[in-house]
């Protein structure tokens, strides 16, 4: 796994066996600047656009926030396997997925603002600066299709829509205006987020919606 922000890139990975994990923090040179021993089996891992933070999560269930610096900022259990995790600027909202559907946002100062079940295994997710939109893709239990779901910062589903094909890859643009999504195949797929009272529906070639 590897994410970055405009300056550094965040990593983690295990031994040949698996016995063992790390995370690694560097810039866009190459240089490693740590790397720190994870006590647990590393599922997933990220870093604040403004590489103010970085957060990942374990196959036995805890999201980790961490600075710069190594100084953990908190540790929270959902006691399920962790699947996707990001986090905004400032890490003012930390956005998780399990391997159970659970998706939920966490505050700065380690607080669970909410969570929500989804029917199915949480493959990514993506969150705006302000934490205000957040999405998911969901990927249907005994099935080749996926359900990407978007989210009010309250964690109240604004729309949802289901693929046939799995979709890969979601983000979310910074000002949460624009959701891209993409297939195995190449094809990627822009969305217009539209929200406030009166707004137009987004549009979109496969998709037409609003969220509240």
């Amino acid at each position: 796994m590897l994410f970055r922000s405009a300056w550094n890139l965040v990593t983690g990975y295990s031994d040949m066996a698996g016995s063992s994990f790390e995370i690694a923090l560097g810039d866009m040179s190459g240089h490693v600047e740590w790397a720190l021993d994870v006590l647990a089996s590393l599922s997933c891992a990220t870093i604040a656009p403004d590489a103010s933070h970085i957060a990942y999560g374990t196959e036995e269930g805890s999201v980790t926030l961490l600075t710069p610096k190594r100084k953990q900022e908190w540790q929270f259990l959902i006691e399920e396997p962790i699947c996707a995790v990001v986090c905004s600027a400032q890490g003012r909202h930390t956005l998780y997925g399990t391997r159970g559907g659970r998706v939920g946002c966490i505050s700065l100062d380690g607080t669970r603002l909410w969570e929500m079940a989804l029917a199915g295994e949480v493959a990514h997710v993506a969150l705006s600066e302000s934490g205000e939109v957040c999405a998911a893709i969901v990927h249907l239990p005994n099935e080749e299709g996926s359900l990407l779901v978007c989210f009010t910062g309250e964690g109240q589903v604004g729309w949802e829509h289901r693929f046939e094909r799995r979709l890969l890859g979601l983000s979310l643009s910074p000002n949460g205006l624009y959701l891209a999504t993409s297939l195995k195949d190449g094809t990627a797929m822009v969305y217009e987020v539209v929200t406030g009272e009166g707004a137009k529906s987004s549009r979109s070639e496969e998709h037409t919606s609003e969220l509240q």
